[in-house]
């Protein structure tokens, strides 16, 4: 049995998921140019960048949510 549940979202929200989408994506790509300058270890660099790539791809998912809310799609 599918059951299906409808409301109304503000448009504010969709700006709101598309601004931290982009946030998360420059303090991202900015930290990891400042990673892979540093004399680091391998160890510390690959946490970081699985980290970076896992909150770039949450960040991917919040821009889509907020972009579809913008324009009225689901």
């Amino acid at each position: 049995m599918s059951s299906s549940v409808s409301f109304a979202v503000p448009r504010r929200w969709g700006w709101v998921l598309v601004g931290s989408g982009v946030w998360t994506y420059w303090v991202w790509i900015t930290r990891i140019v400042n990673i892979a300058k540093q004399d680091q270890t391998t160890q510390f660099k690959v946490a970081h960048f699985v980290l970076a790539g896992g909150s770039l791809a949450f960040a991917t998912a919040v821009g889509v949510i907020g972009t579809r809310l913008l324009r009225g799609t689901r």
